[in-house]
């Protein structure tokens, strides 16, 4: 019989051969069913977890000897990848550049990172650790100048500028204060150094070689207070009883009594009379030893022209005697009574000063001073109320 080498018997060998081929299939998969077939699978899948892990740990330690050479992740197979034509139509060509390109980016990271903490760590491109020397001096010089030189020299150029600034300061103040004494001193030079004061300065020295002169000195008084104001008193009795004018302590919280060889003592106001502007003050300490001076209680007659001593604290003067005369008897304001008016040299401070006549009695007190017009001319005066005033008021 002639073989049938048609297709169709070709067809019908094929699916014998696919029958046999499943029934061995079914043949080892039944044969799997016992122990012997269970334990041989363990071991094969064992074999290829550690083919698996072994591959890992490989791809892995290749990675990190190229990150430390200074190349990327996939080393060499880049190259390769170059090398090779375009992926076809449909491949995810721009998903595995995106990878590669950040790879790469990790992998110049991390060789930046190893390549200074080499640097500073004295360890060598071949991983072995190398002994850092000391720096030097000069080293060390240059590097405080660096960092602490420039903080340095801008604290002491404050430092200094701060200086000449409170110099300058102190330099301000100092003309200032001078400037200010100056002028006080200007403002009081007339009255210190004009001719007149230099005159009755001289005129007391030369009245006081007189005797009597200088006993009627010996009863004038300052009086004071803690506040600087100063006038002039004189003794009236043994038992310590000065007069003054009124203004002279009018405010005074406490009194002070000055004589010329003594030291000051404390006084109290007896009486005082505003409409005749005068006072009188008792020495707390009691009686005197000092001579005093005998008011006119005669009231006897005086004519213009007549001579007078006026003795009193002027300006910055204590005690000072000085002559005049007297000028007439004039009404004023402010007063109830009749005035003389002295021809006089009369300053700030004589007020309460005795105006004693040629028998050493006193006959008015100094209150002030005035301008009056006399033969056409404005002459300056001394005012000062009658003593008569004074014997009323020691009468009440």
């Amino acid at each position: 019989m002639t073989e049938d080498k048609s297709p169709r018997n070709g067809r019908a060998l094929k699916e014998q051969g696919e029958h046999r081929s499943r029934e061995k299939g079914q043949h080892a998969k039944g044969s799997c069913e016992d122990e012997q077939c269970e334990n041989s699978r363990s071991d094969e899948k064992r074999h290829e977890d550690e083919d698996r892990d072994k591959q890992q740990h490989d791809k892995e330690h290749t990675a990190q000897t190229h990150v430390q050479q200074g190349l990327d992740e996939r080393g060499e197979e880049k190259e390769e990848q170059e090398d090779q034509p375009a992926p076809a139509l449909g491949e995810p060509f721009v998903e595995q550049s995106a990878k590669e390109e950040s790879a790469s980016s990790m992998g110049r990271s991390l060789k930046e990172q190893n390549a200074s903490s080499k640097e500073g760590s004295g360890v060598t491109q071949n991983g072995h650790l190398e002994p850092v020397e000391d720096p030097t001096e000069e080293q060390i010089a240059a590097w405080e100048e660096q960092f602490f030189g420039g903080d340095e020299e801008e604290e002491r150029e404050y430092l200094e500028q701060k200086e000449r600034s409170r110099k300058r300061w102190k330099k301000t103040i100092s003309l200032l204060i001078s400037f200010a004494l100056l002028a006080n001193v200007l403002a009081f030079w007339p009255m210190l150094y004009n001719s007149a004061a230099v005159r009755f300065v001289i005129q007391s020295r030369e009245l006081l070689k007189n005797e009597e002169i200088a006993q009627y000195r010996e009863s004038i008084v300052v009086i004071s207070s803690i506040n600087g104001r100063k006038g002039t008193g004189f003794l009236i009795s043994e038992s310590g009883l000065i007069a003054t004018n009124h203004h002279v302590i009018d405010g005074m919280q406490e009194i002070f009594v000055t004589f010329a060889d003594g030291p000051a003592r404390e006084a109290e106001v007896v009486k005082s009379d505003a409409s005749v502007d005068l006072a009188l003050v008792q020495l707390k300490e009691g009686e005197s030893e000092r001579p005093v001076l005998p008011l006119n209680s005669s009231s006897g007659p005086w004519q213009p022209g007549d001579p007078v001593y006026v003795i009193g604290n002027p300006l910055f003067f204590n005690f000072i005697a000085n002559e005049g005369t007297i000028f007439d008897e004039i009404p004023v304001r402010g007063l109830d009574v009749p005035v003389l008016a002295l021809q006089a040299p009369i300053y700030r401070g004589n007020s309460g000063s005795p105006v004693i006549n040629m028998d050493g009695e006193v006959i008015a007190i100094v209150y002030a001073t005035t301008q009056i017009d006399s033969d056409g001319e404005s002459i300056r005066v001394g005012l000062a109320v009658p003593v008569e005033h004074l014997l009323s008021l020691l009468e009440e």
